[in-house]
């Protein structure tokens, strides 16, 4: 998977643990991190080996 495609998209993320970050924004990919904003604006940052399912957000208002 080409994580640098992600960036500046809206996404639903799954991790391994169960969580999930719905409608969160892309910023940066530096191997192995991706960091986002959630839905509310707050940042994170996951190793990309957490992730179980990542995918773009269409349906955003």
């Amino acid at each position: 998977m080409e994580w640098e495609e992600w960036i500046d998209k809206i996404v639903f993320i799954k991790l391994q643990d169960g969580q999930i970050f719905s409608y969160s924004k892309v910023l940066t990919y530096e191997e192995p991190f991706i960091s986002i904003t959630d839905r509310d604006g707050l940042p994170a940052v996951f190793n990309v080996n957490q992730i179980i399912k990542i995918k773009e957000e269409r349906d955003v208002k």
